[in-house]
């Protein structure tokens, strides 16, 4: 089990799960703040062209437009005339723009700020309240004939969000690891079994038994290669039972040589004892009639039969030695044809009928 893909693959997407889980978390605690610090300035900046765009020089018919924006943005609006008249000013308490109305003209920007704004220029900058210590973010900017056009929200409330954010974060990541491990075992076990099965199969394959087969369940890579190994177990088994059949012919061909090389050797042994009686004959029926034994002409007649006839015996065996030579080689074809039985046994009783006679005198 120390080896197993199963382990393996779960403590991958363990891993995994787990690095996702703190990057996210790093993210979220390292630069959430920031991000949601840009998207408010970007937010800042959107109503500040929005409310630029639709304010033409009377503050009454953009009040409802301005209300939607405050309530929304959760800050505050301000807007001087360029003597510094305020042409509108956020009128429910709490909101930035009420806060900082002990601060001369009531204006939360900076110095620098207020220069710049002058200047012609757009000003985004982070402005701290001096009595209650809150950071707000200010977007200023004149418009409109030097009319100045403030908004403000809290910075306080972007870092209460994140920090509620923080802490929701953490039933977050353990949640997503729960639930992370969960799936990995889940996905491991459910995709090492089609593993665990082929090589269930390939087991039974190896000690030669090829009645298992997998059960292909779909046709991605898993499926095609239990196809495979189900076509090659069927192609071994066919293989394997061509060889044993092959095998069982071959044991009858070397059974069948044998017995054939025994009556070869049977056969030889015969044919040599059958040729010594008659070349036997011939040589002592040839001395004879070189010493003129025979002296009249039947006798040397018979002599000359005599050794005619032997000579015929041996060239019968010659005949037979050379047919059956050719029958090994393979390259005779041997051919039926019909013959009188009654012929033969008379032909062979002629041949060997003294001879059966003399050994039943004899027994």
């Amino acid at each position: 089990m120390k080896n197993s893909i199963r382990i393996k693959l779960f403590i991958v997407l363990t891993f995994f799960t787990c690095m996702i889980v703190g990057l996210s978390w790093i993210l979220n605690t390292k630069y959430l703040e920031t991000y949601y610090l840009e998207k408010k300035e970007e937010l800042l900046i959107q109503y500040g062209k929005e409310i630029e765009k639709s304010f033409k020089n009377n503050v009454e018919d953009i009040s409802d437009e301005l209300g939607r924006i405050e309530n929304t943005l959760g800050g505050s609006i301000i807007i001087l005339s360029a003597d510094g008249e305020n042409l509108y000013r956020t009128s429910f308490q709490g909101r930035g723009g009420n806060g900082f109305g002990k601060m001369g003209m009531g204006i939360p920007l900076s110095n620098k700020g207020m220069e710049e704004i002058l200047a012609g220029k757009k000003v985004l900058e982070t402005f701290e309240h001096p009595k209650f210590k809150v950071k707000f973010l200010v977007h200023a900017f004149a418009f409109e004939g030097n009319n100045i056009l403030i908004l403000e929200t809290s910075i306080g409330a972007i870092k209460e969000s994140v920090e509620i954010a923080k802490k929701f974060h953490i039933y977050v990541v353990f949640i997503a690891l729960s639930v992370g491990i969960i799936l990995a075992l889940w996905f491991s076990k459910r995709f090492t079994k089609p593993i665990v099965e082929l090589n269930r199969v390939a087991k039974f394959m190896a000690m030669l038994d090829f009645s298992k087969k997998y059960k292909v369940q779909g046709q991605d890579e898993i499926g095609q290669l239990g196809q495979t190994m189900n076509y090659l177990s069927d192609q071994l088994d066919a293989t394997i039972l061509e060889l044993n059949t092959a095998n069982e012919k071959l044991r009858e061909d070397i059974e069948k040589e044998r017995k054939i090389d025994l009556m070869r050797k049977k056969f030889i042994s015969s044919v040599s004892h059958e040729l010594k009686t008659p070349i036997a004959l011939i040589q002592g029926y040839a001395e004879g009639l070189s010493e003129n034994v025979a002296e009249d002409e039947d006798s040397k007649n018979f002599y000359c039969e005599v050794i005619m006839d032997e000579a015929e015996k041996m060239g019968k065996m010659v005949k037979d030695l050379l047919a059956l030579s050719k029958l090994e080689s393979g390259n005779t074809t041997l051919r039926m044809e019909p013959f009188l039985m009654d012929e033969l046994i008379e032909k062979v009783y002629k041949k060997y009928g003294s001879f059966l006679f003399c050994v039943d005198l004899i027994t």
